[in-house]
């Protein structure tokens, strides 16, 4: 677990553009993933931290969460005095607690509430186990009061958690990259959208057929003429598409370069020669004629 979240921490430094514009440059790869048109999204592994805002304190909510359970596995494990043990306990808690409330790391106000709220109930469950171990003196501490209690606490949170949930469905609350949120960020690019679509399709078909024809030459020339006709429209207005646009674009320039240059090693296939050699290949046995 450790590791992992070491992993984890060193992954989301690496991918992050930058803290401040973190949640910007997530909503353009989500954009370009859901049009089709960009696998960053997949292929990166930004779904590992895109639920969180900027902000250093923010983007390392997951793995600061998952160091702080493991901190309390350590100190159950580790600690031996009941009563040093359920404060240290209590203090993680309370960390959560404080971390959820300041910096409030989702992008989905929903969510940071309902973290809140479950942090809070935790918070309160670990405080009055610390009131219990060190003795605190009070009818509602006594034993067969004590855990029901605890229990009518869990319930009524939760429960109201649960209802609050039922209240998100009701309202229909959506993500924040949505369906209608894509159509508005994305107006007036929807030529452009096509255009790299079309583009995309046709690289992935030559990569598949192994073979560039002088039709696929024409084609690539009409590809790249009507895509930098695009990009010369829109780029003063910095679409949420432009980086998908230049990555097609680049992506057609470099398999022209590597079909038209070097047709030898990248027209091979190496699939139909394979076939050739096993089905041609000199018999070691051959049938004497009768």
């Amino acid at each position: 677990m450790f590791a992992y979240n070491i992993g984890l921490v060193l992954h989301i430094y690496g991918e992050s553009v930058s803290f401040s514009m973190h949640e910007n440059y997530l909503i353009k790869k989500e954009v370009e993933y859901c049009l089709d048109i960009g696998n960053n999204w997949v292929t990166r592994y930004f779904f590992f931290f895109s639920s969180y805002r900027g902000g250093v304190q923010r983007m390392f909510y997951r793995p600061l969460f998952n160091f702080v359970c493991l901190a309390m596995i350590l100190a159950h494990g580790l600690v031996e005095d009941q009563q040093s043990k359920m404060g240290l306990v209590q203090a993680l808690f309370l960390l959560l607690l404080l971390l959820s409330l300041v910096a409030r790391p989702y992008r989905n106000a929903h969510t940071n509430l309902i973290n809140v709220c479950l942090n809070l109930l935790f918070s309160l469950v670990a405080f009055e186990l610390n009131l219990k171990i060190t003795g605190f003196k009070s009818t509602l501490f006594v034993d067969k009061y004590f855990f029901g209690m605890q229990v009518l606490e869990s319930v009524f949170v939760w429960f109201t958690v649960f209802v609050y949930i039922i209240l998100i469905y009701r309202i229909k609350a959506t993500w924040n990259v949505n369906k209608a949120y894509i159509s508005e960020v994305t107006a007036g690019q929807e030529l452009a959208i096509a255009y790299i679509l079309k583009a995309k399709a046709f690289k992935a078909r030559v990569l598949r057929r192994r073979e560039y024809t002088e039709e696929d030459a024409h084609e690539m020339q009409s590809n790249m003429e009507v895509l930098e006709k695009e990009f010369n429209r829109l780029a003063t207005k910095q679409p949420i598409i432009l980086d998908s646009m230049l990555e097609t674009m680049e992506g057609l320039k470099q398999m022209r370069k590597n079909y038209e240059g070097e047709p030898d090693i990248y027209s091979f296939d190496y699939k139909r020669e394979l076939d050739g050699v096993v089905r041609d290949r000199p018999k070691v046995y051959v049938h004497a004629p009768l």
